[in-house]
């Protein structure tokens, strides 16, 4: 019950911790011993599960060597530490370990992406494990399509995915007549879409005055553009357009995921003015495009093993890192007022931990 972390798919550990009261005169085993890990690591996974007050008793043990001893590591941001975790590595690699032998776990989706980009940078084959890749990601796609529709209003694929994200109440006849009125009028789907909410066309009512407030965004900001911060501009589309607001309201898990990845689609965009010589919006949206060309045309077999640590559950690595262990980001923010919630997120250190049956590195950044 220590590996119980699927609370958020309906899983009860305390069918565990009732199961003889429930069933009188049942015999306890307990399976201690572990085949997998070096006892260094068991020993950090005992004495993290042991704080849990809700948990049977039970210590690992294994019949192996005491192992290498664990690293920490502590970074100033994020970016270094992604650089520093790439490059340890690309190090391991060329001493002999398999790519397939190496597994990163990180608490939330969004921590994937400054990873991704050392990677990319030292050239090591990586693949997301039970997700996509960060710019392959469907709320970090609509983003940067608002900005490519910034920079370029004549882009129509651009304007299509973003018409209706968030959902503006704009239907699949609705786009048709749009696309009939930019068609007649030689023109741009946003450009006809000016006309329309104009009254041009045969757009009424809702569909006419989503149109009008979706063309006042867009011509609103593309004149400041070329002079803003990129990350501020992206800020103020993802706020006025209700892109953010849309999310909040579906209180879900997965809503929270979106809106931590086009933070951490922020936090890249100010990295990239930080170290850009001559940053721009197109500049930056270059970049971006060619990394997600990148992610969909790597042939390697032996990939690095990247993943949350929800999805790690049940695989072994030789090598395992664990980035971003930061109190409000792994333990999460959520879970630090309740202590239920914080034993959960033990369960899921200790899943992480044993995961690992060599090689453990832990890191975090200021």
């Amino acid at each position: 019950m220590d590996q119980s972390i699927y609370a958020w798919r309906g899983a009860d550990f305390r069918n565990i911790i009732n199961f003889e009261r429930d069933f009188p005169g049942a015999s306890v085993i307990r399976l201690e011993q572990n085949y997998r890990s070096t006892q260094t690591i068991l020993s950090a996974a005992n004495a993290v599960i042991a704080h849990n007050v809700a948990r049977k008793g039970k210590t690992l043990f294994t019949a192996g060597s005491e192992g290498a001893p664990l690293r920490l590591h502590m970074y100033e941001s994020e970016r270094d530490e992604g650089e520093a975790l790439a490059q340890s590595i690309g190090e391991a690699l060329r001493n002999g370990i398999v790519a397939a032998d190496v597994g990163v776990l990180y608490r939330t989706n969004a921590q994937s992406r400054p990873i991704e980009d050392a990677l990319r940078r030292q050239r090591i084959p990586y693949a997301i494990y039970g997700g996509m890749r960060f710019y392959d990601r469907h709320e970090v796609k609509d983003a940067l399509a608002y900005l490519r529709l910034v920079v370029n209003p004549r882009s129509d694929m651009d304007f299509l995915r973003i018409v209706n994200a968030p959902p503006r109440g704009l239907g699949k006849t609705s786009i048709e007549r749009l696309t009939a009125l930019a068609i007649d009028r030689a023109c741009p789907l946003l450009a006809a879409a000016r006309l329309a909410g104009a009254g041009d066309g045969d757009l009424k009512g809702r569909a006419r005055t989503s149109l009008a407030g979706l063309v006042a965004l867009f011509d609103e900001l593309a004149p400041t553009a070329p002079s803003a911060h990129p990350a501020r501009l992206l800020e103020e589309v993802l706020s006025r357009s209700g892109y953010l607001e849309a999310l909040q309201l579906q209180g879900t898990e997965e809503a929270d995921q979106r809106r931590d990845n086009l933070q951490e689609l922020v936090a890249a965009l100010d990295e990239y003015v930080a170290l850009s010589a001559a940053p721009s919006l197109a500049g930056f949206l270059e970049e971006a495009a060619l990394a997600s060309d990148l992610d969909g045309h790597s042939g390697e077999r032996e990939q690095v093993s990247l993943m949350t640590l929800h999805s790690a559950k049940g695989l072994e690595f030789r090598v395992v890192y664990l980035p971003g262990l930061e109190e409000g980001l792994f333990p999460h923010s959520r879970s630090l007022d309740e202590r239920a919630a914080l034993e959960e997120e033990r369960r899921l250190c200790y899943v992480g931990l044993t995961r690992a049956k060599e090689t453990l590195v832990l890191s975090a950044a200021r």
